[in-house]
């Protein structure tokens, strides 16, 4: 079993999302299921179903937060250069540790 980090998307907010699974790609698209984020209690919680199974977990502020780059080429074809453009900043993670459950249908 690996870590896992994958980037998710929700509205403006870009999230890191960590677990502690092997992700094998069935498709060309990394679909891995469906990713729900609640408010509790002024808490976050995250909860991520894969087929019959969800995992639940906490959605924690980072330390120090990340930024998402792009890589984009500046000057002309005799001098090109590199720039690096902030598409966003994350600031924020779900952390997936527990298990994953049987989903009741």
């Amino acid at each position: 079993m690996s870590m896992v980090q994958i980037t998710r998307k929700f509205g403006d907010q870009i999230y890191l999302v960590e677990l502690q699974a092997t992700v094998e790609k069935m498709s060309e698209t990394l679909d891995i299921g469906t990713l729900e984020i609640v408010k509790e209690n002024n808490k976050k919680k995250a909860a991520i179903y894969v087929g019959n199974q969800c995992m639940e977990g906490v959605v924690e502020t980072l330390q120090k937060p990340l930024a998402v780059l792009q890589k984009s080429r500046v000057g002309d074809d005799e001098s090109p250069a590199h720039g690096l453009n902030i598409v966003s900043i994350i600031k924020e993670r779900i952390r997936f540790s527990s298990r994953p459950l049987p989903v009741k249908l």
